[in-house]
């Protein structure tokens, strides 16, 4: 599980690094997220205050108390945001796409868009505590207590490295928040052929039409419906423009019996095919917005290869869920009925998740079956 702090004009402006006071507030807020794998800070989708905050760092007196540590700490952080920029980030700041061109107007779009967790304004800017809510926390920068007394840092510190809680439905909402902003979304399932094998002959030898089958009693099935579920209504919640490319990632099967490849892509497309899928509407809205899916079976020549995506999970830019297993929920297209007892966010993506991201983009051993 993880929250997020988003950053605000108030909070900023109201940052002078001159008063010892709040040059603590801000290390110890930069320090928590630094050191907490389940604290990010977030911004508006150019990073406007984070730019904001980088000037008044490299160009502006600091308090000699925190001046050393406050330059350090934000140096680091800003390192692994713009410059590793890449599926091995481990960048803590999140954009959003929501531009800030009205800090109250921005702040109630994130507590409606239930998109972050909280966010930072000035102790003095009291008209903003009208829009804390339930599930969303206005945290006031007073000089005295700074972020400490946070309910959300409270929270986050009691899961200091443990990583999403289990066996919880409502974590899952979690992994809505790793897909919301970004392009490619990588889900590795290393026994994906045949479980959706396993599925479609089970239905068929009862003699059922495949266009009566209830899809949601494979569980694999489910885990896809799910994913593309969480696409989609990110795509609401951000009002998208840049569109998202779901990528399934598995090695060819070791089944003897099911060895033609064109036969696969066919039961595939049988099953995902918007027009055919009964169970999940959300597939053909995302084909219509421009999304793109694709399920990318590597080939298994070399045996080192396939033995890296006994990784399974979710991949992105940001960061990744992995698990032992296949599935993440058992979910019927619109409703989760059971969790993966075995989910672990880390904000760094492997080097092994960085193999298989190249075998899918091997051209010579991967075979990429287009659904939309």
């Amino acid at each position: 599980m993880f929250w997020s702090i988003c950053l605000t004009d108030s909070y900023i402006d109201s940052i002078n690094l001159h008063e010892i006071d709040k040059t603590r507030n801000l290390f110890e807020l930069l320090d928590n997220v630094k050191n907490n794998q389940n604290l990010i800070i977030g911004d508006d989708t150019n990073f406007k205050n984070l730019y904001k905050l980088k000037d008044k760092i490299y160009k502006e007196k600091i308090s000699p108390a925190y001046q050393a540590e406050l330059v350090s700490i934000f140096a680091e952080l800003w390192k692994q945001t713009f410059i590793e920029n890449n599926s091995g980030s481990k960048s803590k700041f999140l954009n959003y796409d929501i531009s800030n061109t009205d800090d109250y107007e921005f702040v109630e779009n994130l507590s409606f868009k239930k998109i972050t967790d909280g966010v930072i304004v000035s102790a003095e800017d009291t008209y903003f505590r009208d829009l804390s809510k339930e599930n969303f926390e206005i945290i006031e920068d007073k000089k005295d207590t700074g972020i400490k007394f946070s309910e959300l840092v409270k929270k986050s510190k009691e899961y200091f490295s443990s990583g999403i809680p289990k066996r919880q439905k409502n974590n899952l909402s979690e992994i809505g928040k790793i897909i919301n902003n970004c392009k490619e979304v990588n889900f590795i399932a290393y026994n994906f052929i045949d479980k959706i094998y396993e599925f479609y002959e089970k239905e068929l030898n009862h003699n059922i039409e495949f266009k009566e089958i209830n899809k949601s009693k494979s569980m694999m099935i489910g885990t896809i419906y799910f994913l593309v579920n969480l696409i989609y209504e990110n795509e609401i919640k951000h009002d998208k423009k840049n569109k998202t490319c779901l990528n399934i990632i598995t090695p060819m099967t070791s089944n003897r019996k099911i060895s033609n490849i064109d036969e696969i892509k066919k039961k595939l497309l049988e099953i995902f095919t918007p027009e055919k899928s009964l169970e999940c509407s959300a597939l053909k809205k995302l084909r219509d917005n421009g999304n793109q899916f694709f399920i990318n079976v590597i080939s298994r020549k070399d045996r080192r290869d396939i033995s890296t995506m006994h990784t399974r999970g979710i991949f992105t830019d940001f960061c990744n869920v992995s698990t032992e297993w296949d599935e993440l929920c058992w979910h019927s297209g619109r409703q989760i009925t059971k969790v993966n007892e075995d989910l672990i966010l880390d904000y760094s993506p492997n080097m092994r998740v960085n193999e298989i991201i190249a075998l899918k983009n091997n051209e010579e051993i991967c075979t990429k079956i287009k659904i939309f």
